[in-house]
């Protein structure tokens, strides 16, 4: 999160601590500590797959903090229902222009997300698919028929001779 989706995610959780006997709200709290488990339990913490199931709620907290804040701003002033909709639209403008620019362009822009992302081996799988050759190809992949070898790789997948590299001389 930002540092204003950040401050509206603390804003909502205390809301939502502070009306924790509601089951809406309770529900939210729980499902979030719930799926924190996995990801706290295991050897290799933090790890993305394993506490994926927080999103939601943890992405429910900030609208939680926002409606709180739109709530208080409405009744003071009922004429203020167009300003605090105007600012939805601009946080939510804004928070999407980041997201964009944090996800394509900071980080699809690295090495990393290359490699994430499996792009060493989609280029030897269309290197390999573009061989004229009759003969077996060998090919070391992270493991044994690499299924975005098999995708890319077409009908030379049947040639492919696996092996791993770390164990074969």
């Amino acid at each position: 999160f930002d540092v204003f989706t950040s401050a509206l995610f603390y804003l909502g959780l205390v809301v939502a601590l502070a009306r924790a006997r509601r089951p809406e709200y309770g529900f939210i709290l729980l499902w979030l500590m719930v799926m924190l488990l996995p990801g706290a339990l295991t050897v290799d913490s933090p790890h993305f797959l394993r506490t994926s199931a927080v999103a939601p709620p943890a992405h429910l907290l900030p609208a939680i903090g926002l409606l709180f804040i739109f709530d208080h701003l409405r009744s003071a002033w009922p004429w203020a229902r167009y300003l605090t909709a105007s600012a939805a639209v601009v946080w939510l403008a804004w928070t999407a222009t980041g997201a964009y620019r944090s996800y394509f362009d900071d980080w699809g822009r690295t090495n990393h997300a290359f490699y994430a992302m499996e792009g060493d081996i989609a280029a030897a799988a269309q290197y390999v698919s573009a061989l004229p050759t009759k003969e077996p190809i060998y090919f070391a992949a992270e493991h044994y028929r690499h299924p975005s070898v098999a995708f890319l790789a077409g009908p030379v997948f049947d040639r492919l001779k696996w092996f791993d590299g770390r164990e074969v001389l």
